[in-house]
Parts: structure tokens; C-alpha cells; sequence
């Protein structure tokens, strides 16, 4: 038999995982920044200033 894994994330997975679902949801970012800034997250390198606002800066402006 088996046993049975219980995989826990950290509080900051948790918190990013939160994070990125919120944003998902609101619509305010396109697929693929989000898919970069995940990257990022996941790479450790979401804390890197520069990198987070180089990915946001590319998203093109939206008409109302």
C-alpha cells in the first residue's frame, strides 16, 4: 500500500499562489506577462525590481 503524500506549500507559495489567481481574475494583465511574472516567481527573481517592471512595462495600453 501506498502511502499517501501530503505536499504543503510555504505561506510565500501560498501568498503568490493567491496573488496570481487575483490577477487572473481581474483581467488586468495579458497571458503572457503573467505567464512572466509567474517565471519570475518561480525562479526567485520576483523580488528584482527591474525584472518585474521590465515584464509589466511590455503589456500595451488599454483603450476605454
Amino acid at each position: 500500500m501506498a502511502k499517501d503524500i501530503i505536499v504543503q506549500q510555504s505561506l510565500v507559495e501560498q501568498i503568490l499562489n493567491e496573488m496570481f489567481t487575483t490577477l487572473k481574475e481581474q483581467d488586468e494583465f495579458d497571458t503572457h506577462t503573467l505567464q512572466r511574472l509567474e517565471e519570475l516567481a518561480k525562479s526567485g527573481s520576483l523580488n528584482k525590481v527591474k525584472r518585474v517592471a521590465e515584464s509589466i512595462k511590455s503589456v500595451p495600453e488599454r483603450t476605454v
